[in-house]
This record gives structure tokens, sequence and C-alpha cells, in this order.
């Protein structure tokens, strides 16, 4: 009976070791198969619905006329108080074209100050 015994484990354990080596050699996982589509691939992929721009800067897709940092061109970053108004930076606390925001535009003969036209002076 003993000999019955070790010899089923012995058979167990053989098997267990060749179902082992065989996994080891297993194809590839889709990770490892898996791209990412970025828009320098795929440059259409920004115009569909719901992206973040139909522009592409870097592998993403990006407003040109409104990104503060791809202002106009990739790369070109507006400063800490500016904002990005049709691929320029402007101040809109300051400018009578885009007085507090974008296309916001003081009346003739009125100025911008802090964002507002013809604030006190």
């Amino acid at each position: 009976m003993a000999l019955l015994i070790a010899l089923l484990a012995c058979i167990t354990l053989t098997s267990y070791k060749v179902e082992a080596q065989s996994h080891s050699s297993s194809p590839r996982t889709l990770a490892q198969y898996y791209r990412p589509r970025t828009c320098d691939i795929f440059p259409r992929m920004c115009l569909t619905e719901g992206s973040l721009g139909p522009d592409c800067c870097w592998k993403r897709c990006v407003d040109l006329k409104n990104d503060s940092f791809n202002c106009g061109r990739c790369g070109k970053v507006c400063s800490y108080t500016e904002v990005c108004c049709d691929g320029q930076c402007v101040n809109v606390l300051f400018d009578k074209s885009n007085c507090g925001g974008c296309g916001s535009t003081c009346a003739e003969g009125s100025y911008c100050r802090y964002g507002m036209c013809s604030y006190a002076r």
C-alpha cells in the first residue's frame, strides 16, 4: 500500500513539473502586444468628438487656439498673467480687445482695467 502511495505521489510531481515547464514558454500577454494609439501615429483621432482639440502636440490632442501651454504652436507657453486667445497670449486684465476674457471687446473710447471695461481711474 505504501508503495502505491509513493508511486502516485511521484507521478503527480512529475506531471506538475511538466505543466510548470509548458507554462513558462507561454505566448505573450495582451499588454505586450498593446501599443497605445497616439495622435502622432493616428492624427485623425484629434478630430473625433470628445477630443481635447484638433491639433497634435507631443502625442496629445490640443487646441492651439485656446491651450495656454501650446498657444499658437506646440510648446509656446503663455506667462502666468496671460491667457491664450485665438493662438495669441494676451493679458485679459488690460487688453481692450479681450477684456476679462477672449473676444470681450470694450466700447470705443473706453479702456480695460482689471478685466473690466472703463473701471474706475
